[in-house]
């Protein structure tokens, strides 16, 4: 059976070999529509008329009609805008990640230089006395406990103290030394040897000023001191006091050029 032929323009019967409208007089192109085709129907969006899918205009107002395709073709090119933003996001992630990376480098080079430019804590350049007494000898750790024991069995006992005093400070145990020393010059206050001594324990704790003070006092009441002479020089040399330094280094060689401390004295001041 033939299905009827219609304009699509105006919707006039048309034949199968009429190429143009004999009622409106437009071009045709006729094809014979398919029982999908004619069930298919578009709904004008400015009239709201009911067309045949295969009209190209409304037939109620003459307006374009959208077909099915257009709009899947509409949707398509839509949903291609996420795609891209997609394509773009994942382009952007390698560059944020590369920009982490770098910062971070940078931050720990940053962290690194500033460690090793920062101002060092002074580093002690004696051992504190803990480690000094892990390190002496037992035998002279048993002689400075009989000695205390003496010395505190009879306080006044200067021999004891002396003696005490000097192996706490050949130990290298120097306030414990000090401590001892001050016992004993409190029984002896004139013992040029023994506050020499203690001058000397003061300078290896640090308190230069002290050391100066009790050589010092030594000195002016034996001025022939050579000990006290040639360690004034020392520690004056030690603190950068060279004008001072050479002026006891030099009584000092004075004194004894031929003994030890006359001898060490003259090669200091040679080398300065």
């Amino acid at each position: 059976m033939t299905s009827a032929l219609s304009c699509p323009h105006c919707g006039s019967p048309v034949s199968a070999g009429d190429k143009f409208c004999a009622h409106c007089g437009k071009q045709i192109s006729l094809h014979r529509e398919s029982s999908s085709e004619k069930s298919r129907t578009i709904v004008c969006s400015s009239c709201g008329r009911v067309n045949s899918a295969t009209e190209e205009v409304c037939i109620g107002c003459g307006s374009p009609l959208v077909t099915q395709s257009a709009a899947d073709h509409k949707t398509a090119n839509t949903a291609h805008h996420p795609t891209q933003r997609a394509k773009q996001q994942k382009e952007t992630v390698p560059i944020a990640k590369f920009t982490v990376i770098v910062f971070a480098i940078l931050a720990v080079l940053i962290v690194v230089l500033e460690y090793r430019n920062a101002p060092k804590g002074n580093v002690p350049s004696r051992p504190v006395v803990q480690q000094q007494e892990q390190q002496t000898d037992p035998s002279v750790l048993n002689e400075i406990t009989t000695l205390e024991a003496r010395v505190k069995a009879n306080p006044k006992d200067s021999e004891a103290l002396l003696q005490l005093a000097n192996r706490l400070h050949d130990a290298k145990f120097y306030p414990r030394a000090i401590e001892t020393y001050k016992q004993f010059l409190l029984l002896q206050p004139r013992n040029a040897d023994a506050r020499v001594d203690m001058a000397i324990c003061y300078f290896e704790t640090g308190d230069s000023k002290q050391a100066v003070r009790e050589i010092e006092s030594v000195l002016k009441r034996e001025p022939t001191h050579q000990m006290a002479a040639f360690n004034l020089g020392v520690i004056q040399l030690s603190s950068g006091n060279l004008p001072e330094a050479k002026k006891w280094l030099k009584t000092a060689a004075e004194i004894d050029s031929l003994s030890p401390a006359g001898q060490r004295s003259r090669e200091l001041l040679l080398q300065h």
